[in-house]
């Protein structure tokens, strides 16, 4: 009656994030050194799993964008952790953003797959769907009240600022045309 996933402890839940932590990494270098090869299914896995109310694997789309796509700056760490430059940095171009959030060090990034990753998220409104299904989970993550159950705080928090990095720098990608 219960997934797999249920019987799981927490010391187990340890273990399957760092397992798809590996493959969101796995998943962002393959197609970033092989942006030919597709990854639709991934996104249409995706989609299904928003549509659900799950997050857990909005990872892998944020790995993608961060990797494949070049925007491996874009960490939206908090501003108090920030310096004046990298603030300032914050509020230019994807170039000027690169270059103050990391300290200078640039990594090189493969053009042709960032071509490709925003190609496949503008073609049919598929970026668009992947935000409209991004808030709809967002905001069932506070008010599903279907549950009942105790909801964990720092769960619930956790969840939320997931969505809304991931959310911001997918809007952000599919409005920059700078590579």
């Amino acid at each position: 009656q219960y997934g797999t996933r249920a019987y799981l402890k927490i010391e187990d839940g340890v273990h399957v994030s760092q397992w798809l932590q590996s493959l969101e990494t796995f998943a962002g270098e393959f197609y970033k050194a092989r942006p030919s090869v597709e990854f639709r299914g991934i996104l249409s896995y995706l989609m299904e799993r928003l549509k659900a109310g799950n997050v857990m694997e909005l990872g892998m789309l944020r790995t993608l964008l961060k990797v494949a796509g070049g925007y491996s700056f874009a960490d939206y760490s908090p501003a108090a952790s920030l310096n004046e430059t990298q603030l300032d940095g914050r509020c230019g171009s994807v170039t000027l953003k690169r270059e103050t959030m990391s300290f200078g060090i640039v990594e090189e990034t493969n053009h042709s797959a960032i071509d490709h990753v925003r190609s496949v998220l503008q073609a049919d409104g598929l970026g668009v769907s992947l935000l409209i299904l991004i808030v709809q989970a967002r905001d069932r993550i506070i008010f599903d009240s279907g549950k009942r159950a105790f909801k964990d705080v720092k769960l619930v928090g956790n969840l939320y600022d997931t969505c809304q990095v991931v959310m911001a720098i997918l809007l952000e990608f599919l409005t920059s045309d700078d590579n």
